[in-house]
């Protein structure tokens, strides 16, 4: 009897054993399941904030887009034609004739072409018509230029070719 006492002290030890070592085996898969998951959520945290940093940076480049399309508001042809009379007046030159030209549509802008003659007294006074209509508070580009000068003629200066644009954003 002394020897089934004994049997089942090392038997119930031996189950204590195995109950032990199955409840570190449970333990440790659960551990590493929630380590992976963890790791995941990193992962996943991370890139949430790269997204918020993109985010962040179209935002402010929404805000810029905006502010350049109220630079580029769409301008009638009458108030073209006028601001150039203006820049002309100011810069001494004499406009001979503005006419709307074509009009030329893509995605994000639109362009309206004027064919401008005018009369300069000289490069100089072209050279200031020109800077101040680029550096006008709307967007006027000069395209293209044509200059001739008649010394034999009464008409004194430069008679000038010029393809004025004006760009609009597109709505």
């Amino acid at each position: 009897m002394a020897q089934s006492g004994q049997t089942d002290k090392y038997r119930n030890m031996l189950i204590n054993a195995a109950i032990i070592t199955v409840t570190l085996i449970i333990a440790y898969n659960l551990y590493q399941a929630s380590l992976s998951q963890a790791q995941s959520l990193k992962a996943k945290i991370s890139e949430e904030e790269k997204k918020n940093i993109e985010l962040e940076k179209m935002g402010k480049l929404e805000k810029r887009i905006a502010a350049y399309r109220s630079l580029l508001v769409v301008r009638e042809t009458s108030a073209v034609m006028s601001d150039i009379s203006d820049i002309a007046k100011e810069t001494k030159v004499k406009v001979l004739s503005v006419k709307p030209s074509q009009k030329e549509s893509a995605a994000d802008y639109a362009k309206a072409i004027f064919e401008v003659t005018l009369n300069a007294g000289g490069y100089d006074q072209l050279a200031k018509f020109i800077n101040a209509i680029e550096a006008y508070e709307n967007v006027y580009m000069v395209e293209g230029m044509d200059i001739s000068s008649q010394p034999g003629l009464d008409q004194s200066g430069l008679t000038v070719n010029l393809r004025i644009s004006s760009v609009s954003a597109n709505q």
